[in-house]
């Protein structure tokens, strides 16, 4: 059976959806935390946010919430680090890991604009996302790693809202309807 149905849009008409991270892809980012960070997935948080701070075009972060509720629904763990994020990354390499002064010092050359051919083959070409920065530089998940949920917070990105075009221009639709 076929349905008329006329929707009452305009050209141009958008839907944005905030996605959310599957909890799989959450277990993956966990697993390269060190151990102290990972301990607290389930606490309770109560997060100071500066709304003034905030840009509307991402998600807003929560008051109060879990920390694997915040990796699920608001932080852009598959966001690529940007060249900077990868100098504030720096200095929670373990010094006490066997090559965490020689991770140290080559997160923070990746991020210098003299090394913006090496951050481009290493993080875009490569579409390297935070997981994997976190696994390719392990001194940052040792449980000697400076890395704290507090440095979190501050270092991931909220997701992104995805905008999607809805209508070119108002039209009937038809609809199929399985007789039950």
């Amino acid at each position: 059976r076929r349905m008329c149905v006329r929707d009452s849009y305009q050209a141009g008409v958008i839907a944005t959806v905030l996605p959310c991270n599957s909890d799989s892809e959450v277990d993956r980012f966990l697993a390269v935390l060190p151990e102290s960070i990972r301990a607290l997935v389930d606490c309770p948080l109560c997060i100071d946010v500066d709304e003034s701070a905030m840009d509307n075009s991402f998600t807003r972060w929560p008051r109060n919430c879990t920390f694997r509720g915040w990796l699920k629904y608001c932080a852009g763990i598959h966001s690529l680090p940007e060249r900077e994020d990868l100098r504030a990354l720096s200095p929670y390499c373990s010094d006490e890991h066997e090559v965490g002064k020689d991770q140290s010092e080559k997160l923070r050359s990746l991020s210098e604009t003299s090394e913006a051919a090496l951050y481009a083959d290493y993080i875009l070409r490569e579409k390297r996302s935070w997981a994997d920065v976190l696994f390719d530089f392990e001194s940052l998940s040792v449980s000697t790693s400076k890395l704290s949920l507090e440095a979190l917070l501050v270092l991931l990105p909220p997701m992104r809202p995805r905008d999607f075009s809805i209508a070119s221009a108002p039209s009937t639709h038809l609809i199929e309807a399985k007789d039950s």
